[in-house]
């Protein structure tokens, strides 16, 4: 059975408006560079989950090449 992640943050309510945008910016940052420094292996474990989804992309590719061709 697969176990969802769950993330249970608390956090003071009283921060100011510019506490929460920085922190926001640098939370996003903190993911870009993630992703981007780990792509490759996180597209490797989305085809392993989710064969299926990443099946009917490449189909649906396909499909488009082939409608191309015939023009």
């Amino acid at each position: 059975m697969r176990e969802e992640m769950t993330f249970n943050f608390t956090y003071s309510e009283e921060i100011s408006n510019e506490a929460a945008y920085e922190i926001a910016a640098f939370l996003r940052e903190l993911s870009y560079s993630f992703e981007g420094n780990c792509f490759c292996q996180i597209r490797q474990h989305q085809r392993v989950i989710y064969p299926r989804q990443l099946d009917l992309l490449k189909n649906w590719e396909e499909e488009e090449d082939d409608d191309e061709r015939t023009f």
